[in-house]
C-alpha cells in the first residue's frame, strides 16, 4: 500500500496540476477527463498504488511544461527517499533525455540523478555528474560535500584532499582538520605497506596542515619509535598529550616504553609530575605502579592510595590482581573491591523495554518512549565474564 506520507504530498500536487490543466482548457473550464498520457493520469495511477504505470505515464507526457518538470523532479525525489531508487532513476533519466529542458532544469535533473546514483552505490556515475555540476557552479557546496563523501568511502584520500581544498575556498570555512585526517590515513596506508619513510613524511605533512592534530603526533611517535629515534618519539608523544588531553591514556604507555628503552626513565617521571592534577590518574597511575615494581619498590600501597583518591577502572583492575600477604593491605583491597562492586551494581541499568530498547532506571508498565503497555521487564542479572587483557 502507498504510505500516508506520500499520499498527503501527492494530493496537493495533483490538485495544483489539475488547476493548471483547467486553466489551459478552452474557455477556462475543467476538462471532463485528463488528456491521454497527461501528467494528471500519472498522479491518478500513483494514487491507485501503481507506481510503475505512473512513471510510464509521466514519462510519456508530450508537452513538457514547467509544472510537469517540477512534478517529475518532486516525484523522483520522493521515490528516492522511500528507498525506491530504481523508480527515481527512471523518472530522472527519462526527464534528462528531453531536449526541451532549460539549462536550469537540466542542472536540477542532473543533481537529482547524481543523488539517485549516490544512494544506489553507483559512485563512479555519481562522481562524474557531481564534478560536472560543481565545475558549472550549480549547488557548488552540496556537490563538493557529496564528492568528499564519495572519495572518503572509496579511500581515495588524495582526491578527498583536493575536493576539501575546493570546499574550503568555496565555503570560507577551514578544512584543515579534515585534510590532516586524510593525510594521516595515507600515512597509515604507507605504514601497512612497509613504507616507513613515506609514512613519516605524510604524518609530518598532516601535522603541518593542522598544528593541533594529535593523531599525526601519535603516528610520528610510533614511526620514530619503530626506527629507534627515541628523542623524536618522546617529543611527539608528549606533544600529542598537550594537543588533546582526552588522548592521555593512549600516550602514557608508549611514552614510558620510549623513555625506558632510551635509558631516560627520569624524563617520563618528570613528565608525569608536570601533568596538571586533573589529568593524573587511571593510566598514569597504572604505569607509575609498573615503574615502581621495576625499581624493586612495592606498588600495592600506591595503587590503593591512588584508587581512593581518584577511582578509575584501570587501577581497579590492577587492584583486583594484587596478591599480598600483608593483613592491612588485604583488608584495604577487600574494602576497595566491595565498595566498587556496590557502586557498579547501583549504577547499572536494571530494566529494558522489549519494544523500543529503552533502558529506564525503574519499572514502568507504560513505556515512556514507545508508549507500549507491558513491555518493560527487568534485565538479566547474569555477568558476562571475560578474561582480562592485563596480566
Amino acid at each position: 500500500m502507498l504510505d500516508s506520507t506520500l499520499g498527503w504530498i501527492l494530493f496537493p500536487l495533483g490538485t495544483a496540476l489539475g488547476w493548471y490543466l483547467a486553466r489551459r482548457a478552452p474557455g477556462g473550464n475543467y476538462p471532463t477527463r485528463p488528456t491521454q498520457n497527461g501528467p494528471l493520469e500519472g498522479i491518478s495511477t500513483l494514487a491507485n498504488d501503481d507506481p510503475d504505470q505512473a512513471v510510464a505515464a509521466l514519462l510519456g507526457v508530450d508537452e513538457l511544461t514547467e509544472e510537469a518538470v517540477e512534478l517529475q523532479l518532486t516525484l523522483g525525489s520522493l521515490f528516492r527517499r522511500r528507498g525506491q531508487v530504481d523508480r527515481a532513476l527512471r523518472v530522472h533519466e527519462g526527464l534528462l533525455s528531453r531536449d526541451t529542458l532549460t539549462p536550469q532544469q537540466r542542472n536540477r535533473t542532473e543533481f537529482e540523478l547524481a543523488e539517485d546514483y549516490h544512494k544506489a552505490g553507483v559512485l563512479d556515475r555519481a562522481e562524474r555528474i557531481y564534478s560536472g555540476l560543481a565545475d558549472r557552479g550549480f549547488k557548488l557546496l552540496a556537490c563538493l560535500e557529496a564528492l568528499v563523501a564519495i572519495h572518503e568511502s572509496s579511500h581515495d584520500w588524495p582526491s578527498a584532499i583536493e575536493v576539501n581544498r575546493r570546499l574550503e575556498a568555496a565555503s570560507g570555512e577551514s578544512r584543515r582538520f579534515v585534510v590532516a585526517q586524510c593525510r594521516c590515513e595515507m600515512a597509515e596506508d604507507a605504514r601497512r605497506a612497509q613504507r616507513p619513510d613515506e609514512a613519516l613524511a605524510l604524518a609530518r605533512q598532516a601535522l603541518n596542515t593542522d598544528k593541533s592534530c594529535a593523531r599525526a603526533s601519535l603516528l610520528i611517535g610510533r614511526l620514530c619509535a619503530e626506527r629507534g629515534d627515541w628523542s623524536a618519539a618522546t617529543d611527539a608523544y608528549a606533544r600529542a598529550a598537550q594537543q588533546e588531553p582526552k588522548l592521555l591514556a593512549e600516550v602514557v604507555r608508549p611514552l614510558w616504553l620510549c623513555c625506558r628503552d632510551w635509558g631516560r626513565p627520569e624524563y617520563f617521571v618528570q613528565w608525569m609530575d608536570d601533568l596538571p592534577p586533573d589529568r593524573k590518574g587511571g593510566a598514569t597511575d597504572v604505569v607509575r605502579a609498573e615503574l615502581l615494581r621495576e625499581t624493586a619498590m612495592d606498588a600495592d600501597d600506591y595503587l590503593l592510595d591512588a584508587f581512593e583518591q581518584t577511582p578509575t577502572w584501570s587501577v581497579l583492575e590492577q587492584i583486583a590482581t594484587l596478591e599480598t600477604e600483608v593483613p592491612e593491605l588485604q583488608m584495604r583491597r577487600s574494602q576497595v573491591l566491595r565498595s566498587a562492586v556496590k557502586t557498579i551494581n547501583a549504577s547499572r541499568q536494571k530494566y529494558q523495554c522489549q519494544s523500543c530498547g529503552m533502558k529506564p532506571a525503574q519499572l514502568f508498565w507504560h513505556c515512556p518512549s514507545c508508549k507500549q503497555w507491558g513491555t518493560v521487564f527487568p534485565m538479566t542479572d547474569q555477568l558476562d565474564i571475560q578474561s582480562s587483557p592485563l596480566p
